[in-house]
């Protein structure tokens, strides 16, 4: 059984559940921003989210296609 094509929509409800999970388990994060590239992901692509925080520090956040965490880095800002 084939599987059904991916929307952007479905692409994004998958990067979304990445960083919600995420988020949850760092619940003293307080985020004032976030950025998607590209901002709307098509069927097959990798993301990469810029989440902005509180106190000058970004993390980076790549999800694959598939809607796995492949990596996140916290960068600091100057």
């Amino acid at each position: 059984m084939e599987n059904p094509p991916r929307t952007a929509a479905r692409s994004r409800a998958l990067i979304d559940a990445v960083l919600k999970d995420l988020m949850d388990q760092v619940p003293s994060l307080i985020v004032t921003g976030m950025r998607f590239e590209p901002s709307v992901p098509a069927d097959g692509q990798e993301t990469i989210v810029h989440i902005d925080l509180e106190g000058n520090a970004t993390v980076i956040c790549e999800i694959s296609p598939e809607g796995r965490l492949q990596s996140a880095r916290v960068i600091e800002n100057e």
